[in-house]
């Protein structure tokens, strides 16, 4: 027999996993933005160092490429050097102070190191494919691959775990497995506007245009659109299996406690969403 308690249950749960699922589509914006800005910040280091007039800082939070230009040195291995790691030690400097007072409103920036340190790790496909920073470092000093590559899968390691330390901030229990689909929708969802934009934007944005990179960019909104949905199952598979035996073992720094999140909850989420995607749109056009 179906009871009142039965009934409310079926109608409790989809709303929470939907604010999940939501959370995650907003978080990725504000997160997406900031580690873009700050991987291309750190090219546009070497630009400064090299006085180059007019730098172009083509950042923005959607699941594309994004670029600096003009490059002053192609030839310098700095310049392909300084954005992975700015990218990951300016986020470690925000990740931790705040590590201690993790929350949902703060959670894109305590996000920002555990993420841009696997995105980064991510590396190690572009120097499968030929490709990237550290591919490039690769082909201008002659060091061996192998050592880059060691460095990727440390970095992936190493962001896959403090990520999946997270992920109870958003409403997902390690041993909860709605996380399967949870997990990968939100991601999903993400990709698909970035998806979205760079077909529908890309071809006439001025700054891709004068560079002659819009096809470049809409290969790479291309690429990243299924192995961003990937990316989720992956992870969620592995919360959901090795980490969910692994938490109870944790030191109490590491374990978060699952939030169970309210629809204002996802106020300052959405907030930070919509102003890192009115400033993208501002720099594509």
């Amino acid at each position: 027999m179906i009871t009142e308690a039965d009934t409310c249950r079926k109608h409790v749960l989809p709303t929470a996993y939907l604010k999940s699922t939501l959370l995650l589509f907003l978080v990725f914006f504000p997160l997406g933005f900031l580690h873009m800005v700050t991987h291309e910040g750190g090219h546009a280091l070497i630009n400064l160092i090299h006085r180059v007039p007019h730098t172009v800082i083509f950042a923005h939070p959607f699941s594309f490429s994004g670029y600096i230009r003009p490059v002053a040195d192609w030839g310098d291995p700095w310049f392909h050097a300084s954005g992975p790691i700015v990218g990951v030690l300016l986020p470690l400097l925000i990740f931790l102070p705040l590590w201690k007072h993790r929350s949902v409103a703060s959670l894109f920036l305590v996000m920002l190191f555990p993420w841009c340190t696997f995105w980064e790790g991510l590396s190690i496909f572009a120097i499968l494919t030929r490709n990237g920073d550290l591919f490039n470092i690769i082909c201008i000093t002659g060091l061996p691959e192998g050592l880059f590559m060691t460095i990727s899968v440390i970095l992936l390691v190493v962001g896959a775990f403090l990520t999946l330390l997270l992920l109870p901030l958003f409403g997902l229990k390690p041993e909860d497995r709605n996380t399967l689909w949870v997990l990968p929708a939100g991601l999903l969802l993400w990709a698909l506007v970035g998806f979205g934009i760079a077909h529908w934007l890309l071809p006439g944005s001025s700054v891709l245009l004068r560079y002659n990179l819009v096809t470049e960019a809409i290969q790479s909104a291309n690429f990243w659109l299924p192995l961003t949905a990937a990316i989720g199952i992956v992870l969620a598979l592995v919360y959901v299996t090795l980490y969910r035996n692994l938490y109870r073992k944790l030191p109490a720094t590491l374990r978060t406690e699952t939030k169970e999140l309210a629809w204002r909850d996802l106020r300052w989420p959405a907030v930070w969403s919509v102003v890192s995607v009115v400033i993208g749109l501002i720099v594509i056009r």
